[in-house]
């Protein structure tokens, strides 16, 4: 069993006219894929803002600017048959390079080295199947 902490976690959510920057993951507990904006954990001592920052860049090795706070999520969930507690600080944000918003999908690699890839998702096809989450991010970004 995974220890029971509460982790606190930065999302950034890049825009591109009605769409946003998500990766897709999937849930084999559950059966069911979901989408999350990119971003990761905050450690100790670290402000959220300065988080979403490094992540953004470890996961992509690009520079982000002007990430600006948008609210708070706190999600309890399963995943992957474990319970997982999450505060999530989520910030809007631009790319230094313009370029990015012309690529239809976006790769970066987790700190294990896993790689996954973002797409830009129009906020309008969204549904309850498969996900946005953490819960309560769609209402926020409408």
């Amino acid at each position: 069993m995974k220890s029971q902490i509460i982790r606190p976690i930065a999302l950034g959510i890049f825009r591109k006219g009605d769409a946003i920057l998500v990766f897709e993951d999937y849930d084999k507990s559950k059966d069911q894929s979901f989408y999350r904006p990119p971003g990761g954990g905050i450690e100790f001592g670290e402000r959220g803002h300065v988080a979403l920052v490094r992540e953004i860049q470890e996961e992509f090795n690009v520079k982000i600017m002007e990430p600006h706070y948008l609210g708070m999520l706190e999600s309890i969930f399963w995943y992957q048959g474990e319970k997982g507690h999450e505060i999530a600080l989520l910030y809007e944000a631009r790319f230094q390079d313009s370029r990015w918003y012309s690529m239809p999908t976006v790769n970066g690699h987790e700190d294990n080295g896993k790689p996954f890839t973002c797409i830009w998702k129009e906020l309008s096809s969204f549904t309850s199947i498969p996900p946005l989450y953490p819960e309560g991010l769609l209402a926020i970004l409408k």
